[in-house]
């Protein structure tokens, strides 16, 4: 890719447009609620410094401002499916503090250092997220999806009925023994939580979002993944 005159120069990268949703909201409560105030700064902070198992993915960039959060990603192979679990797992984190996000992820040319960040790439996150998402997930279109060979890559994406592809954070892992498993069991409350303070608000936008929330969340609990050690999961 050709540079400037000052040697900067587009990468091919993935990037995350992440928008917490009712942010605004988290925002004015922080005033008064030291406890929203430290979950605002403790969710901020475990998204800046994410590493998995094996650490930090290389050249991993990270721009946090308002209601929206940034997290791009060169475009490697090696690291792509480390990726796409890291990016469920911060869906998870922002569940854990009672967050829940929209976001879109696009890839493509974009340049990204620090507090800066714009491209192509960008620009199709940003419209993924704005435009397309509309209810409370992260989507990728198929195009991407087919180019990258992303449903190959086990790693919890879901066509849903508008044909975008989401992370599916809504399978449910149980004992041999049939008991519910504590994270399983974890998730499931915070989502509860979370839908039935929101799902008759007086806005008809926002209940449609959680009610799109809610019947994920039934649908997935229909299902049971049982955790057997050694042999492989299976679902009934």
């Amino acid at each position: 890719m050709e540079e400037n005159n000052l040697g900067l120069k587009y990468e091919n990268r993935v990037v995350l447009f992440l928008d917490i949703l009712g942010f605004r909201n988290h925002i004015f409560n922080s005033i008064h609620d030291k406890n929203t105030f430290n979950n605002i700064c403790q969710v901020i902070e475990k998204i800046n410094t994410y590493q998995d198992k094996f650490g930090k993915i290389p050249f991993r960039e990270v721009t946090t401002f308002s209601d929206s959060i940034v997290i791009s990603y060169p475009i490697d192979n090696m690291f792509l499916k480390r990726i796409l679990h890291e990016i469920r797992d911060l869906v998870l984190i922002l569940l854990e503090y009672d967050f829940v996000c929209r976001g879109g992820i696009g890839f493509g040319e974009l340049y990204h250092k620090g507090s800066v960040v714009f491209g192509p790439a960008m620009v199709k996150a940003y419209e993924l997220e704005s435009k397309h998402a509309i209810f409370p997930r992260v989507i990728i279109c198929n195009e991407d999806v087919v180019k990258y060979s992303l449903n190959h890559l086990e790693c919890d994406i879901q066509e849903d009925e508008d044909g975008y592809y989401y992370f599916n954070i809504f399978n449910f892992y149980y004992s041999e023994s049939g008991q519910m498993m504590y994270i399983s069991q974890f998730l499931k409350s915070k989502l509860e939580k979370i839908i039935n303070t929101n799902i008759s608000n007086s806005d008809e936008r926002i209940r449609d979002k959680y009610k799109w929330l809610s019947n994920k969340l039934t649908e997935g609990l229909k299902k049971k993944f049982y955790f057997v050690p050694i042999e492989e999961n299976k679902a009934e």
